[in-house]
């Protein structure tokens, strides 16, 4: 059995659509495939409709979150869950929030990236990959350029205080 637990569709920062992620995941021989799109659970019913024959799809949803350790700054991780319930409340409205702040901090950086052709610090290139990468997340169409820029031109990531419901 071939399973990937952490694929992201062009909900959030993936190249292919959740239909399109999923007909490529069972044409690699796949068997269990989860959908774990960044601050969302967009793509999950889209998944679900276009899941191929004999392809599990387990919904689930990387979470981006903040560790408060003693005495030391936040740290930043991604939480990946699985099989949770997408209309509880609480953890809708922190999905909500997640999402506006990241389009909000996402439209921020558009507006301050360096012009085309800008040697941007750390990138070794002059093809401005912060603006590149970040317009490429904040307009319709996505690029294919996998992954984000140098951590030197990463603006800071979004951030949960608030812990997961139980049930």
């Amino acid at each position: 059995m071939r399973i990937d637990l952490h694929t992201h569709s062009s909900v959030s920062d993936g190249t292919e659509s959740p239909g399109e992620l999923l007909a490529t995941a069972r044409a690699a021989g796949l068997d269990v495939v989860a959908l774990t799109d960044h601050d969302t659970t967009a793509g999950w019913s889209v998944a679900e409709a276009a899941r191929p024959a004999g392809l599990t799809v387990v919904p689930g949803m990387e979470m981006s979150c903040r560790w408060f350790p003693d005495d030391q700054p936040p740290i930043s991780v991604h939480l990946l869950a699985y099989l949770f319930d997408p209309t509880h409340p609480a953890f809708a409205a922190e999905r909500g929030r997640l999402r506006d702040e990241r389009l909000e901090r996402g439209n921020g950086s558009w507006r301050r990236s360096p012009a085309p052709g800008t040697r941007c610090r750390g990138s070794g290139s002059s093809s401005g990959p912060r603006a590149a990468w970040w317009g490429a997340r904040t307009s319709p169409a996505r690029s294919s350029r996998p992954g984000p820029p140098s951590r030197s031109t990463t603006p800071s990531r979004p951030c949960c205080t608030t812990a997961a419901p139980t049930t």
